[in-house]
């Protein structure tokens, strides 16, 4: 098996990767990836009940050594099939930096929560670095 132990160094910290030919795998410990939550909640917590479920997430994110970044409270809006009965839901969309292993530990608490209907977590691409024209 060709592969390499790497040590990184990055933010003042000491980090491992394990890179194989033709594939990266990278879990680094104290490394913060970009996210993007969104939560359809339950319209029964009304609008009181959203900067509670919001902040409980927040708070979540925070313990688990993550950082939120941006909150968008879209509001109620009609969905386009029901979803546990219900026709109308609030949506939040947050966007955070967490790191990878935990995201499961946040996965599974959203999957817990009566007040979350549904959710997704997808992983924010990092920006590529445009070449310049000519090589250059």
């Amino acid at each position: 098996m060709r592969g390499a132990i790497i040590a990184v160094a990055r933010e003042e910290r000491l980090r491992w990767a394990f890179c194989l030919p033709g594939l990266q795998f990278a879990m680094l410990r104290g490394y913060l990836r970009d996210y993007e939550l969104v939560m359809v909640l339950n319209p029964a917590i009304g609008d009181e009940g959203v900067p509670a479920t919001v902040d409980r997430v927040s708070g979540f994110i925070q313990e688990r050594g993550g950082e939120v970044t941006q909150v968008d409270q879209w509001g109620k809006r009609r969905l386009a099939y029901p979803i546990r009965s219900q026709l109308e839901a609030y949506y939040v969309v947050t966007q955070f930096k967490m790191e990878p292993q935990a995201v499961r530990a946040l996965e599974g608490n959203l999957e817990l929560a009566e007040d979350v209907m549904r959710h997704l977590v997808v992983r924010l691409e990092e920006p590529k670095k445009q070449e310049s024209p000519g090589g250059v």
